[in-house]
């Protein structure tokens, strides 16, 4: 069984796959998208009292982070607006879905060894990045 872990401590970027389309199915205007797919992000995940927390840099000014209860519904915030998510531990990954309607993203996190995968899926297409341990 999964648990915060298996997750915590710091990761560092090593590459992305198919994440222009993805970018595209999630309505992310070209220029934005074509700074996010040149970006080399950091991950940081950690447990704050009952919460998790994911900390991703690539802009160390302006860090990007998803604060939540696993189980709970939570609003976060992003580039591009808010959103709601609930956030589960399946199988020994980490997934995060959007919960209004119309919000099918799915982030799903899993740790293998020394890396770590984010898959994410919109609409039907997923983008994948993978992480080292830092």
């Amino acid at each position: 069984m999964a648990s915060i872990a298996n997750f915590s401590g710091k990761w560092k970027f090593e590459r992305h796959e198919n994440s222009e389309a993805l970018f595209a199915a999630m309505g992310i205007p070209e220029q934005a998208a074509k700074v996010m797919v040149a970006a080399r992000p950091t991950l940081e995940i950690y447990e704050e009292g009952s919460f998790w927390v994911l900390k991703e840099t690539a802009d160390p000014t302006r860090p990007h982070f998803e604060k939540f209860k696993l189980g709970e519904a939570t609003e976060i915030t992003t580039m591009f607006g808010k959103r709601k998510i609930i956030a589960s531990l399946e199988g020994g990954q980490l997934i995060t879905r959007g919960t209004a309607a119309g919000d099918d993203l799915v982030a799903i996190r899993e740790v293998n060894g020394d890396q770590l995968v984010a898959r994410v899926t919109k609409s039907g297409v997923t983008g994948i990045c993978y992480f080292s341990k830092a």
